[in-house]
């Protein structure tokens, strides 16, 4: 069953963040952006798999940051010291993961489009977190599947039994 993105002839105009990854962008809803950080430390979680880079600390909470190319089943890994991160809003399980952060190769930005300027991209190979891969604006950008996604992390936070604690 095909699911419908975006009902064109209803929304004029969609904010969004651009979020560089490896070998492209995010495509991502304002509204799913809580706030972009500058990562500083990260803290490894034992049993974790490879996409769920550790937990940092966010306004006093440790949340855990991912790398949605690994998550995706890219291979990607991102020297955590040199990073942007982009918070997001869980909606799946917000009591085992009210947020989360995908890391982000540069500096985010904000970009206002029309769903008429998001055009399916068949050049690329879709992932298994992603909801299409699109063109827009010039750009190719992989739409994630954060039901996806956050299905895989609460998983894994379960399994590891780490806790969206107040960090000390």
């Amino acid at each position: 069953m095909k699911r419908q993105l975006i009902d064109a002839s209803k929304a004029v105009d969609l904010i969004t963040m651009i979020l560089p990854i490896q070998d492209r962008t995010l495509l991502v809803p304002n509204v799913c952006v809580a706030e972009i950080i500058h990562v500083a430390d990260v803290t490894e979680v034992k049993g974790t798999p490879k996409w769920f880079s550790g937990l940092i600390n966010w306004r006093g909470y440790g949340i855990p940051l991912i790398s949605f190319e690994s998550i995706n089943s890219r291979s990607g890994s991102v020297p955590v010291s040199l990073i942007h991160a982009a918070v997001i809003n869980g909606t799946l399980d917000t009591s085992t993961v009210p947020f989360y952060a995908i890391i982000s190769q540069g500096a985010p930005r904000m970009m206002r489009i029309t769903p008429g300027e998001i055009v399916n991209s068949d050049t690329g190979k879709k992932g298994s977190v992603e909801l299409m891969i699109a063109k827009t604006c010039g750009e190719q950008a992989s739409i994630p599947d954060f039901q996806a996604i956050e299905g895989k992390l609460v998983r894994a936070v379960k399994k590891a039994g780490c806790q969206m604690s107040i960090a000390s």
